[in-house]
């Protein structure tokens, strides 16, 4: 099991204070243990939007926006949580 835990702080667009947390559990799936999908699901989630047309070029995780990421068959495979 590999368990994720991030929070993120500072002021959004109307410069209002913002605190948001994220936390899951991941377990192994399809014949994989829980880190292997953890570690390697955002690259394939990339490539699978790359092959689609989506974005495209060089390109820094934190410019692709996390509705794109979420609508991934890897997203929904590998980290929407089902339980």
């Amino acid at each position: 099991m590999i368990v994720v835990y991030a929070e993120a702080m500072g002021n959004y667009k109307d410069n209002n204070y913002v605190r948001k947390t994220y936390s899951r559990k991941f377990y192994g799936k399809n014949g994989l243990s829980g880190i292997q999908p953890t570690t390697a699901g955002s690259g394939v989630a990339i490539l699978e939007l790359m092959g689609q047309g989506r974005i495209s070029g060089i390109i820094d995780h934190k410019d692709v926006d996390y509705s794109e990421f979420e609508n991934t068959i890897t997203f929904k495979t590998y980290y929407e949580n089902k339980s």
